[in-house]
Parts: C-alpha cells; sequence; structure tokens
C-alpha cells in the first residue's frame, strides 16, 4: 500500500512538473517575439522530459525498496508500463486546453464555441477531433 501512495505522489509530482512548466512557457516564453517561436518550433520546452523522467524514475526506485525483493522490480516496472503513457500524453491534453482558451480570449467566444470552432479546424485538416488531433505536429495548414 505504501509503493502505491508514494507511485501516486511520484506520479502527481511529475505531471504537476509538465503542466507547470507548459503553461509557464505559454504565457512568459512563447509570447517573445521570434524567439517564443523558435522555442515553440523546436519545442524546447519539451527537454523538461528529462527532469520528470529522472523524477520518475529516482522516484519509483526507491519506492521499489518499499516492495519484497523478490517481485519489487517487476510490480514496479508495471506501474512503469501503466503510467508513463499517461504522463506523456497529460501535456498534449494542456496544450489543447491553452490553445482553446486563446481562441476564447483572441476572439471573444465562450469556451463550448471555442471548443467547437478548435475541432471544426481539426476536423477540417486533419479529420481527428479534440487534443488528439493536437497531437498530430507535422501538417500543412495550406
Amino acid at each position: 500500500m505504501a509503493f502505491v501512495a508514494s507511485g501516486m505522489v511520484i506520479v502527481a509530482i511529475a505531471i504537476s512538473m509538465k503542466v507547470a512548466a507548459l503553461i509557464l512557457a505559454h504565457n512568459f516564453i512563447y509570447p517573445i517575439f521570434i524567439f517564443g517561436d523558435l522555442i515553440r518550433g523546436l519545442e524546447l520546452i519539451d527537454l523538461i522530459n528529462l527532469l520528470v523522467f529522472a523524477v520518475l524514475g529516482m522516484g519509483f526506485g526507491l519506492a521499489t525498496g518499499l516492495l519484497p525483493s523478490s517481485a519489487g522490480r517487476k510490480i514496479s516496472a508495471a506501474f512503469l508500463v501503466v503510467l508513463v503513457p499517461v504522463i506523456v500524453a497529460v501535456p498534449q491534453v494542456v496544450k489543447y486546453d491553452l490553445w482553446v482558451s486563446d481562441i476564447i480570449k483572441d476572439d471573444n467566444l465562450s469556451r463550448p464555441q471555442a471548443t467547437v470552432l478548435a475541432n471544426a479546424f481539426l476536423e477540417n485538416k486533419l479529420v481527428m477531433l479534440g487534443y488528439l488531433a493536437s497531437i498530430s505536429t507535422r501538417v500543412n495548414f495550406q
């Protein structure tokens, strides 16, 4: 039980680090003329993944000590196999939400209207809706 609790805390810290970095970059770095566009285009803010996965690996390595030694590695690996895709997917949801928030602010729309507009754009260009469509980064929008 202690392993599960510590694992949940570690994952919460990892997700919080990624979300905080994305929000800070969106609000303070990306608006900088030319430099912000360069950072956004190169997706340099995703270098925070190095720190996030270092914390995740170290945390689960330490938490494995709470498990019986015979099954510790297997249980820890099973948790990581399940949790790593979740941690990787969360920033895409946050990026989509920040994009919809920008639409709300720029066009003075309500959240449902902005979501419909964003989804219509994504469906038109990618034939996908929502944050799953925002994962596609190499799209020709001409």
